[in-house]
């Protein structure tokens, strides 16, 4: 059976597209005519300047339409390429189009993204030049025309001989799968690391881009929470990514958070599995990928089961699902790499669905889980069972909470590893504390910081460069050091009165407390993270033959750090104006 694929690439070449047929493509669209009146005025009464050496030269108005760069732009050359995606349908449903065989069922004849156009026909001549004959009146139409050199074409099955001399007669390069379409690779086949190498390359060029800047620890988390998570997001939602793949990934963004660059150079402080807890479980709230990809492959699920009304979906339930259910299809036969990926995931996905029955017109008596005893057919078997349709889908919340829409978050809770909470975590994470202050403040609770007692295991002796003592840890830094003890007593002193104490964890303990104002509690903590982070700093430059600073001049710079915090906070803020507020901002050191 002979198909072919047509990826085309349209010119956005926006001054020549012709008013005309925008104006009457909107007036088709029913839009008044003084709103087209608007945009025409909008496209045609605008005038540039030329900019030579710097100054700017020149002043002319444009009489050429729609310009690149105009903010009207996006919107009219969509509702110019509709009117293209009208005609090709038209085409089909006419004769002078053949559909696809596999598409026929869902009248599918073309996918469009912006400028990408991809065209599905039957592998006939006819069909190819029926397309280029559409292609051809919407060109003398609009002024819009196809890039030959961008564009290409698929041919598969018995394609016949006038079909390649009609493909070398219009200069049409072709190519064969896989191949990229919205920067996705586009295969029937199982991924593998040819196919997902450009996402790892576009994540290794990404952390490399940052690798030069001064950033944080902060910063490092920001842009792999972000930037990167962002980047992944879009390809977990299209296919589930090879454990390899995931792996590469974050052993990738776990030398960047380091080192800041994606070559592991220095030790790493905390485990990539603690790292990737949520922080009131103690890590930081990067989400592992294979817990991603999961949630993004059970909204899937969900999707076809709950008639979403998308073109997938459609798609889906002819060619797939055909008159089985998504519970008892085969996984041997039909389908891509992907839809096997996702018939896999069938007993996982019946945990979180629920049936509820309505009139009983759709359930699936066997199948789906209605009844308190739970599904039927974990029951009883694969024997005796009859299909009855299915009725109203909801999915698993919570604890005895189900409800008729999918919830990422939720789905995420559910599948992840849950560990512990610890009682640390609001120390650390609030709403008023300073990024890279919170980042150190987490090493320190975690007992993760270079100091002299860690450096030990690794063959380095270091005592303590702010008092002398043999051994330097954690919980003699923080507190009972008389440096750092001296700094922490002359700035909050005021606020626990008798209560300042040497000991780290009768500190911590302190710090913990419900029984503190909201704006005291606020104000020991930003003092906690800022003395923290700028006494390891100050222990940092010593190693390292800094100029020492005294602990009146340490006090006056974080004292200086919370007020500059409390200041940016104040404004909408009414809580941040209070008295207790207004002592601190006015106190000297």
């Amino acid at each position: 059976m002979a198909r072919s694929v047509l990826k085309l690439d349209i010119s956005k070449a926006f001054d020549s597209v012709r008013w005309s047929f925008i104006t009457d493509a909107l007036r088709a669209m029913g839009i008044p005519d003084m709103f087209v009146q608007w945009i025409h005025t909008c496209l045609s009464t605008a005038a540039f300047s030329v900019s030579v050496n710097g100054e700017l030269e020149g002043f002319f108005g444009g009489e050429r339409g729609l310009r690149q760069g105009c903010a009207l732009s996006p919107y009219l050359f969509v509702i110019a390429i509709n009117v293209l995606s009208r005609m090709l349908n038209n085409a089909a449903h006419s004769g002078s189009i053949g559909f696809h065989p596999s598409c026929s069922e869902v009248n599918l004849t073309h996918l469009s993204f912006a400028d990408d156009l991809m065209i599905f026909t039957d592998g006939a001549a006819s069909s190819l030049r029926g397309v280029f004959d559409v292609l051809s009146e919407f060109g003398n139409l609009s002024g819009l025309l196809i890039n030959p050199v961008k564009s290409s074409i698929f041919m598969a099955g018995r394609i016949s001989q006038e079909f390649k001399e009609e493909v070398n007669r219009l200069g049409i390069p072709t190519e064969s799968f896989p191949v990229r379409y919205l920067g996705l690779p586009l295969t029937t086949k199982t991924m593998t690391k040819t196919d997902y190498e450009p996402l790892v390359d576009q994540i290794r060029t990404r952390l490399l881009s940052w690798s030069s800047r001064s950033l944080s620890y902060a910063g490092h988390l920001q842009l792999i929470k972000t930037v990167i998570g962002n980047i992944t997001n879009f390809w977990c939602s299209v296919f589930r990514l090879p454990a390899s793949c995931m792996e590469t990934i974050e052993g990738l963004c776990g030398a960047f958070l380091w080192s800041g660059t994606p070559n592991p150079l220095t030790r790493t402080k905390v485990a990539w599995e603690d790292i990737c807890k949520p922080k009131e479980e103690g890590g930081l709230g990067i989400r592992r990928l294979r817990d991603t990809s999961r949630v993004f492959a059970l909204s899937l699920i969900w999707r076809l089961l709950t008639n979403s009304g998308s073109l997938w979906v459609a798609w889906t339930k002819a060619y797939l699902l055909r008159s089985h259910s998504f519970w008892d299809v085969s996984d041997k036969y039909a389908g891509s790499w992907i839809w096997r990926k996702l018939l896999k995931l069938r007993d996982q996905a019946a945990t979180f669905l629920r049936s509820d029955i309505g009139n009983g017109n759709s359930a699936l008596f066997w199948l789906d889980n209605w009844s308190s005893a739970g599904r039927l057919i974990n029951i009883t078997g694969d024997s005796g069972t009859q299909v009855l349709g299915d009725d109203r889908y909801v999915w698993h919340h919570g604890e005895d909470e189900y409800k008729p829409c999918f919830s990422s978050v939720k789905t995420w809770e559910q599948i992840r590893t849950q560990h512990p909470t610890v009682s640390w975590s609001k120390i650390v994470w609030f709403p008023q504390a300073i990024p890279r202050f919170s980042f150190i403040t987490w090493l320190a609770l975690k007992d993760r910081m270079s100091t002299g007692a860690r450096s030990r295991a690794w063959g380095c002796i270091q005592a303590c460069l702010l008092c002398g003592e043999p051994d330097e840890t954690r919980d003699h830094l923080f507190f009972p050091c008389p440096y750092f003890f001296t700094v922490w007593t002359d700035l909050v002193g005021y606020l626990l009165g008798s209560h300042v104490n040497p000991d780290w964890s009768i500190t911590i303990a302190s710090l913990q407390s419900t029984r503190r104002k909201e704006i005291e509690a606020c104000l020991l903590k930003l003092a906690f993270q800022a003395r923290i982070y700028s006494l390891w700093r100050e222990r940092n430059s010593r190693r390292h033959q800094g100029h020492p600073q005294s602990a009146a001049h340490m006090v006056r710079i974080i004292d200086k750090l919370i007020k500059n915090r409390i200041s940016s906070l104040r404004y909408g803020r009414p809580s941040f104006n209070s008295d207790m507020m207004q002592r601190w901002m006015g106190r000297t050191t």
